[in-house]
């Protein structure tokens, strides 16, 4: 590994595969940060997967400091499989208040 290249969950689908081509053409790794707030993981393992691109380390919050855990491909799939689990509840949530002040 040549170095590690830091990706923010929360960005564009387009940037976040564009700068894995790049990372992956530079022999770097993945760093992911912004976990916390990402509403969906399914851009980046997407970015990751089509690049090939190793992911070392996934970040909670904007920095490395006291966040940074080393990841593996169970723990990626819980995070994603809790944040889907989220987004549906708070799509029941949201429907159910429409219904009641239809």
């Amino acid at each position: 590994v040549e170095g590690l290249y830091c990706f923010a969950a929360t960005s564009s689908r387009e940037l976040l595969l564009d700068h894995a081509r790049l990372a992956k053409a530079s022999g770097f790794s993945a760093v992911v940060t912004r976990v916390d707030e990402c509403r969906s993981l399914a851009p980046i393992v997407e970015a990751l997967a089509r690049t090939s691109l190793p992911l070392f380390y996934l970040c909670d919050g904007g920095g490395t400091n006291g966040d940074i855990n080393v990841v593996s491909a169970t723990e990626m799939m819980q995070r994603a499989m809790n944040l889907y689990r989220e987004a549906r509840k708070l799509a029941r949530r949201q429907a159910t208040h429409q219904e009641i002040f239809a």
